[in-house]
């Protein structure tokens, strides 16, 4: 298997100004996406190649485990594996953590393109969804945590009482655990809760869709109850008090107790609502390059990078209702909102 040296890797990296525009500017953001999951059937483009290739090695012995491409690259800012060796597996596979790395949705669009170029082939495939409590510890969390269709125990992952998963690695996996250590809180307290989301091949959307547009699904069928609104002498808080995780509780039920779980006050306001916070999170995080839509539109039209301003000053004109004033503004904001130069010139030639 080919691998790289990432010291090396970093160095050619930041030598490049292409790269070093993209990550540049960047400032202390929440994203609720803990890490994407990009396929694409497209190859990296010449220029990556061109800069890897220095830094690169072959590890004949080298234990691939879930790797199924011959070449493999981790760095901070991304991990990228590419040159398939099974049929059925993507051509490269990427992953970003928006949220880690403090990266807009433009500049992980960017990214990408600078990666692989052609963006109409890059698909979401996989992604963790993301919220952080210092109200609860884990053990706090799990007297509390409902996911929906779990039925079996929540697996204490090593035994170690730290991290526990809900469900299957493959379908929408919720994991629970302490954050603090690796966030440097010290004596404080931070609990993630986490949920992968995977979705086959008829149902993933283009990078563009995804990084665009909002969505209300977040921590679908995961609710955090508020058992103190719960009536102390209930089965459900007899359970509880026995089993200490509110699933294993929850399992013991009959349909109908779980039906009228299911319609207290507790479960219909919880004590946080993960659902909400994801949203608003992702909000602001779509917001803070507001004319990505148009930028995405021009990517979408043509795989490579061209200027826009000669390729379309002609094919705008239905555009010439609108004051000049206005598309003279447009063209400042989109310039300063790209940070990509494959982006060159306006996009609206003012008479």
């Amino acid at each position: 298997m080919w691998r790289y040296n990432s010291k090396m890797l970093s160095q050619f990296l930041e030598a490049d100004d292409e790269y070093k525009k993209i990550i540049d500017h960047r400032s202390n953001i929440v994203c609720p996406y803990d890490g994407i999951h990009f396929y694409s059937e497209s190859m990296i483009t010449h220029k990556f190649q061109s800069i890897i290739d220095p830094a690169g090695y072959w590890q004949p012995n080298y234990k691939q485990g879930k790797l199924f491409n011959n070449h493999f690259i981790s760095l901070p800012l991304f991990r990228i594996q590419w040159e398939k060796r099974f049929v059925d597996i993507p051509s490269v596979i990427i992953r970003i953590n928006p949220d880690k790395n403090n990266l807009t949705p433009l500049q992980v669009l960017d990214l990408l393109k600078y990666l692989v170029g052609d963006l109409r082939q890059v698909r979401v495939a996989k992604w963790d969804e993301k919220v952080d409590t210092d109200k609860y510890n884990v053990d706090e969390v799990l007297e509390r945590l409902y996911k929906g269709y779990q039925r079996v125990k929540p697996n204490d992952y090593d035994d170690l009482g730290e991290t526990f998963y809900f469900g299957k690695r493959n379908g929408q996996q919720v994991k629970v655990y302490d954050k603090s250590n690796e966030q440097g809180f010290g004596e404080g307290q931070l609990t993630r809760i986490e949920k992968t989301r995977v979705l086959g091949k008829g149902k993933r959307p283009t990078a563009t869709q995804f990084l665009l547009n909002m969505r209300h699904d977040l921590f679908k069928h995961v609710n955090l109850l508020d058992i103190e609104k719960l009536d102390g002498r209930s089965k459900i808080m007899r359970l509880l008090k026995q089993d200490g995780v509110f699933m294993d509780a929850f399992r013991k039920l009959t349909r109908a107790e779980k039906l009228r779980v299911k319609r207290e006050d507790a479960f219909k306001n919880p004590s946080i609502d993960l659902r909400s916070i994801a949203e608003g999170q992702l909000r602001k995080w779509l917001n803070k390059t507001p004319l990505l839509s148009i930028k995405a539109i021009m990517y979408s039209i043509h795989g490579q990078p061209y200027n826009f301003q000669s390729r379309f000053s002609g094919a705008l004109h239905v555009v010439s209702s609108i004051p000049n004033s206005v598309l003279q503004k447009i063209n400042v904001e989109l310039n300063q909102n790209t940070t990509s130069n494959n982006f060159e010139g306006d996009l609206f030639v003012v008479s």
